[in-house]
Formats: C-alpha cells, sequence, structure tokens
C-alpha cells in the first residue's frame, strides 16, 4: 500500500493579496478583446488576399485600416 502526500505551495494570505491584482488583469484583458479595433484587425487577418485586395487593402496595412481612426500611420 502507498501513502500520498499532496503538499500545498500556495500561501492563503499571498493569495488573498495578490487576488486585486489578478481582478484588474482579467479586467483588462477583456478590455482588450472587446475593442472593436482588435475585432476588426482580426477579421480583416482571417480574410485572404484577395478578399483584401478587393477592399483595396494589403496584408502590410491592416493594423493601420483598423486603427486608422486613432493613429495616422
Amino acid at each position: 500500500m502507498t501513502a500520498t502526500t499532496t503538499n500545498s505551495t500556495e500561501i492563503p494570505v499571498l493569495h488573498t493579496l495578490l487576488s486585486p491584482f489578478r481582478a484588474v488583469g482579467r479586467f483588462l484583458i477583456q478590455c482588450a478583446n472587446n475593442n472593436h479595433r482588435l475585432m476588426t484587425a482580426q477579421k480583416l487577418n482571417a480574410m485572404s488576399d484577395a478578399e483584401l485586395a478587393k477592399l483595396g487593402i494589403t496584408r502590410d496595412k491592416i493594423v493601420q485600416y483598423a486603427f486608422r481612426d486613432v493613429y495616422y500611420l
């Protein structure tokens, strides 16, 4: 018969102190994922080169196109 011992390396106090930072990190990631400019860039990146050509965009200009209303690149 074997005995198994599980040692928890997580300190409960440290976990509690770090939880607000984890929450802020999750919030920022959620904000970035819901950004319409990022969604536009992802949608354009999924298109073929022929589809991009119909829109008058080259693959290397996708980011400039998606963020054109915010940045002058």
